[in-house]
């Protein structure tokens, strides 16, 4: 058995000789369009396998340190807010803001738990109100097209942005939606009714499209204007780790809100509703049998389930 090491060291070094020249000459430079507070939870990958090839575990690890790099240094961000479980994680994290956090946005929060949707939420409402926030997966960066980004537009809606995929470039943002949403854009706070709702996590089977159908049904109106705002998927190494639901069920079981899922087809527009689609930010499916919540008909366009369960 091979014995195991720290990735937090090994690779942190790594970045440390590769890219202290970039960073020295790295503008902070604020973006002329509107600034956005990211929050999402990174942690200290730990493996398991001694089998795996160690160069796999390492591109994951650098995966999710470019992601948070990334998005540190993104013109558009005037501060990434990470929630931390372990102390561990705390650490690690600081580590990784000694390395990149030259413009000085790092904020982090020791919440103690795995963070759902509700902690994500719930930290908004804290300590960001008023403000335009993004809560993203942690292997999410953002891309392009955030200078077009408008509070005043914004406002009273959510956006649920599709993903395009490092390095190729190809994309859930496309004709063939997948129902793939990694990133969420709102006007803090939330409605304190619906954050009660969001008791799951990002990396459970459905959790997405949950979180769009609780935010339909309190009145908020949700799009991806993915085409405009783009987000990066850092996963080249497609190297996943095993894990349990808060509940104890397995990540595999979907999950549904009122047996419905919500959905958010990707567009170029900010608008919430289209000329041919009234419904636009609306859009759901219903399980047969069951009755529709809310003011709005479920979507001819999808049957029950997640889109890639019936061929869209």
């Amino acid at each position: 058995m091979r014995p195991r090491v720290s990735q937090t060291g090994h690779f942190c070094l790594l970045y440390l000789l590769c890219s202290v020249a970039w960073r020295e000459g790295h503008s902070c430079a604020r973006s002329q369009g509107q600034a956005v507070h990211l929050i999402a939870q990174y942690f200290r990958l730990e493996f398991k396998d001694p089998v795996r090839p160690l160069v796999v575990e390492l591109h994951r690890v650098r995966e999710m340190e470019e992601a948070f790099r990334l998005n540190l240094e993104h013109p558009s961000v005037a501060a990434v807010h990470v929630l931390t479980e372990t102390r561990r994680d705390y650490d690690y994290v600081v580590t990784l803001g000694d390395l990149f956090d030259r413009c000085r946005k790092l904020r982090i929060f020791h919440i103690g738990m795995r963070a759902r949707y509700k902690e994500y939420a719930r930290h908004a409402t804290q300590h960001l109100k008023g403000q335009v926030v993004v809560m993203l997966h942690a292997d999410i960066s953002l891309g392009t097209g955030w200078e077009h980004l408008r509070k005043e537009k914004l406002q009273g809606a959510v956006y649920a942005l599709s993903r395009y995929e490092y390095p190729d470039q190809a994309i859930k943002c496309s004709s063939e939606y997948r129902g793939s949403h990694d990133a969420f854009i709102f006007v803090a706070p939330l409605p304190n009714e619906a954050i009660m709702d969001m008791e799951f996590r990002e990396d459970e089977l459905g959790s997405e499209n949950t979180m769009i159908r609780i935010l339909q049904l309190y009145d908020l109106p949700v799009i991806n204007p993915c085409r405009v705002l783009k987000v990066v998927h850092h996963h080249e190494s497609q190297l996943r780790l095993g894990s349990v639901a808060p509940t104890g069920r397995n990540l595999t079981d979907q999950i549904y809100y009122y047996n419905s899922c919500g959905f958010a087809v990707p567009t170029s527009s900010f608008d919430v509703a289209a000329p041919d689609n009234p419904h636009l930010g609306y859009l759901f499916s219903q399980q047969p049998g069951t009755e529709p919540q809310g003011a709005h008909p479920p979507s001819s366009l999808f049957g029950f389930g997640l889109p890639h369960q019936f061929g869209m």
